[in-house]
């Protein structure tokens, strides 16, 4: 059984001990877990969970049997991907490269290009 206490909360920091009972050799493990949010994240945190009825030990505790039920994060994690990778621009990085391949290409000096751009 995993019991999560809230023991103490800072601006930035939610303190959390987490304790394992092992009902067959009645031994009781407890291990500190330290959580960091920053300020604003915990205040919206903790106004959704009491919108829910709940405490952020509460959701703690439903987040981590989540997580020993399921195996993994209940949730997909994904990176934000880098707008010079995006599809049309790779399209157009390939166009691009055959166009000069093809000796489709205008060699003009830096001079020349804010010539023509002022003219």
């Amino acid at each position: 059984m995993i019991h999560i206490e809230v023991i103490l909360i800072l601006p930035d920091c939610i303190l959390i001990y987490f304790v394992v009972e092992s009902i067959a050799k009645g031994v009781k493990t407890m291990t500190t877990v330290s959580v960091r949010l920053d300020d604003k994240d915990k205040k919206r945190l903790d106004k959704i969970c009491s919108e829910m009825g709940m405490s952020l030990a509460t959701f703690f505790n439903i987040y981590a049997k989540k997580v020993i039920q399921e195996n993994k994060i209940p949730f997909e994690i994904t990176a934000q991907s880098d707008p010079f990778f995006s599809e049309s621009n790779m399209s157009a990085l390939d166009e691009s490269e055959q166009q000069y391949k093809d000796g489709k290409v205008v060699v003009k000096t830096m001079e020349e290009l804010e010539a023509m751009a002022n003219a």
